[in-house]
């Protein structure tokens, strides 16, 4: 049989500059590559490349052949366009960017049907489709395929893609991070089905992610891309056992780092080797404690959709202590984010008593008063999952991390922070302690990687020296190097800076590498809490097993 994928000295570059170079593979028929590789090392612009979808800026050069139709690159995207569907199709990271929001789930993947077989009746494609949508597991196809994309969850989008990309059995199936915004569970589920209905169809799969664990239960080969070249490939058993070239070997370094404990607490603690810190600035010393620095108690929170009570939070109690590093784990709906609302005084419970800092925001007498939500909002600050959807585009670094020293709330100890001169100094001290240096302050956030912009929306967020740092989702769009440099940042700056770290993930194995003690939400109530490690070696409710089970595992 003809290869599914066959790739020789493939470049694709613009006018000027060159970004992939002299790559060639191969995928056979029914074979299951990974292809790996940081931000920025070729792997999206290679599936482009072969797909035919390159920006009209940049220009292909080599040979690519798919399933026995040859030297692909040399063909118009008019005689191109017929092939996709057909005998190349692509999932995409993010089904709702590919989905149309205005047209049924039924319709959308019968379309596929029909424009690549004109023959086939309407009627026909209709029942094609709720086929297609039963194979790839969807519970009742009937209802899915008569609701919109907004109406299914992000799992359940997910496998429409894959229905629609699988709906006229390609030769070629490109997946381009499929899984990466899904939680754990999904995320295990998802990739058993691809993995399933590519053997069933014998069809090739190039799977692209910066996931080597997900990699190793996935793929017999894998191929291992830096700085627009290929630079290891093999088996995935002998390439992860043994790796040949040096970035392969750190790759899986940084990935077995974040699936162990982060390093024990002190001032080194998490400290990554390249990235020095700033002494910390001089700050009033604390007040002891009284209590806990956050607690809920019997907390329940219900919202109204029309006349019907929908709850977000049942009955929820936890204590974190001052200077503990907590975890919170759930999958999507878990009711992690109303917790967090509650907490940042954005949103009152129905009943429950909400204390943060030393401050009761809801309780028996009723919510606090709007200058103690502020001072709540001052002593607490949050790292968010997407740095690019909360760093003004237009503002340079120095305003960005400087802006929360503009409101006088959050710098009632910070006397310096009341000039210019003062403030610029605080910034760049900040900036400095998260591993930044050179100009960084005068440019602007497109002009950063995505751990880099994660690394100024910490300095943002601690520039005002809060008691309360809450990282919702911080790493889990990061590459896995980057992903370790930033757990261990969190780590050291908890450590040097005495605050209390409320870690949000739906990964146990990200709050495992960093926490002390960890909660387990599902459907809005704590199902399991304890210390980290308690919890990961001896889970007692099987949602916590079931958590650990899905969390994919690098095996070498």
């Amino acid at each position: 049989m003809d290869p599914a994928l066959r790739v020789d000295d493939l470049a694709v570059g613009t006018r000027h500059r060159t970004l992939v170079e002299g790559v060639s593979f191969t995928v056979e028929a029914g074979e299951r590559v990974g292809l790996i590789g940081e931000s920025g090392s070729g792997k999206s612009l290679t599936a482009l490349a072969v797909l035919g979808l390159l920006p009209d800026n940049l220009a292909a050069t080599g040979t690519v052949d798919v399933a026995g139709e040859r030297d692909l690159l040399a063909r118009s995207d008019r005689r191109l366009a017929p092939l996709r569907g057909s005998l190349l199709s692509m999932v995409f990271q993010e089904p709702m960017t590919a989905l149309d929001p205005l047209v049924r789930v039924g319709r959308q993947v019968s379309e596929v049907v029909t424009l690549h077989d004109r023959g086939v009746h309407r009627r026909a494609a209709r029942e094609r489709a709720v086929g297609l949508l039963a194979e790839v597991g969807l519970p009742d196809p009937a209802a899915a395929a008569r609701a919109y994309p907004h109406q299914l969850s992000g799992g359940q989008r997910q496998r429409v893609m894959i229905a629609m990309a699988l709906a006229n059995d390609p030769g070629l199936l490109v997946a381009d991070e499929p899984t990466t915004a899904l939680d754990v569970t999904v995320q295990a589920q998802v990739l058993a089905l691809i993995a399933r209905l590519v053997e069933r169809r014998g069809t090739g799969l190039l799977f692209i992610t910066h996931d080597l664990a997900v990699v190793s239960q996935v793929c017999s080969r894998v191929l291992v891309m830096k700085d627009g070249a290929l630079v290891e490939q093999g088996p995935v058993a002998q390439v992860f056992a043994k790796p040949a070239h040096e970035y392969t070997a750190s790759l899986l370094a940084a990935s077995e780092l974040t699936a162990r404990r982060a390093p024990g607490s002190g001032t080194s603690s998490g400290r990554r080797p390249g990235i020095e810190s700033a002494p910390p600035a001089h700050r009033p010393d604390p007040e002891p404690p009284t209590g806990p620095a956050i607690r809920l108690d019997d907390v329940v929170k219900t919202y109204r959709r029309g006349r019907t009570p929908v709850p977000a939070l049942r009955g929820v109690s936890l204590d974190v202590q001052p200077g503990e590093r907590f975890g919170l784990v759930g999958e999507s709906g878990s009711g992690k984010t109303t917790a967090l609302r509650l907490l940042a005084g954005l949103d009152a419970p129905t009943s429950g008593t909400v204390e943060v800092a030393g401050v009761t925001l809801a309780g028996p007498r009723g919510v606090a008063r709007a200058r103690d939500v502020a001072r709540v909002r001052s002593d607490l600050q949050m790292v968010f999952q997407d740095p690019m959807g909360s760093l003004d585009p237009r503002m340079t670094v120095a305003d960005i991390v400087a802006e929360p020293l503009l409101n006088p709330a959050n710098r009632r100890d910070l006397p310096e922070a009341a000039t210019r001169a003062g403030r610029r100094e605080l910034v760049r001290q900040i900036v400095a302690d998260v591993g930044l240096y050179g100009d960084t302050l005068e440019r602007y956030p497109h002009q950063f990687s995505g751990g880099q912009r994660q690394r100024i929306s910490i300095a943002r967020a601690l520039v005002c020296r809060p008691k309360v740092l809450v990282a919702d989702e911080p790493v889990s769009a990061l590459d896995v190097s980057v992903r370790a440099q930033v757990l261990d940042l969190l780590a050291r700056l908890a450590d040097e800076r005495g605050l209390t770290l409320v870690l949000v993930s739906h990964d146990l194995a990200v709050v495992r590498h960093l926490c002390d003690r960890v909660a387990v939400m599902r459907a809005g109530e704590i199902v399991e809490q304890g210390p980290t490690e308690q919890v990961w070696a001896d889970p007692q409710h099987e949602y916590t097993r079931a958590l650990q089970a899905a969390t994919p595992v690098l095996v070498r």
